[in-house]
């Protein structure tokens, strides 16, 4: 259960405090270091998760070319895109039946909200 401070806008989850909504998900949920650029981090699984979330709102909709060319602009390649797809059903974020990637499950959906909510609120820069 993820409890917000009103008062300064942290977060608790576990028993561990985070001061926003970025540390929260980059370290408490996901469970990676904050380095780097968790920000780019975040927005890499929300639009994997996306996609695999896209597609089960069509049946078959991974044969589908338009489709097929977002997953490969998005994972580079399909090894890198089998990757994410193995890391995501380990971690229960999704499902699936003879093959991945599968569904969301509730909990995937749980934490694609979270993270468009989170995109939402945040201002980023252009470079």
């Amino acid at each position: 259960m993820i409890k917000q401070y009103e008062k300064d806008g942290g977060y608790e989850y576990e028993g561990v405090y985070y001061q926003s909504s970025e540390d929260l998900l980059q370290t408490g949920l996901l469970g990676f270091c904050g380095c780097g650029s968790p920000d780019d981090n975040l927005m890499y699984v929300l639009c994997g998760l996306s996609l695999i979330n896209d597609a089960c709102k069509k049946d078959d909709c991974f044969l589908y070319e338009d489709h097929q060319k977002k997953v490969n602009d998005h994972f580079k390649s399909s090894d890198g895109a089998y990757f994410f797809y193995y890391w995501a059903d380990k971690e229960g974020y999704t499902d699936h039946g003879s093959s991945v990637p599968g569904w969301l499950t509730d909990k995937g959906k749980e934490l694609l909200d979270m993270l468009i909510e989170w995109r939402d609120n945040q201002e980023f820069n252009d470079v």
